[in-house]
């Protein structure tokens, strides 16, 4: 999981991101931004939508805290 994680933040988030200086951030964008981080950690853990897991849950196994969208705030 850590090598995963890892190469989530090298290869996935910049891709994701690319452009994001230019980005007017709504409630609506934001919300959908910390959507799209925990469904790429659901993917990560091949974690199906049907086991109804929390987001916390999914965060502390991994030991992880929700940092795409500060990502993304940073570089507005």
């Amino acid at each position: 999981m850590s090598l995963k994680s890892r190469l989530l933040q090298t290869l996935v988030w910049p891709v994701a991101s690319y452009d994001s200086e230019s980005w007017t951030l709504k409630a609506v964008d934001k919300k959908r931004l910390v959507a799209f981080e925990m469904t790429v950690y659901h993917r990560m853990m091949r974690i199906s939508w049907t086991e109804h897991r929390t987001n916390q849950s999914i965060l502390d196994e991994l030991s992880l805290s929700r940092c795409f969208l500060t990502i993304i705030l940073a570089v507005n």
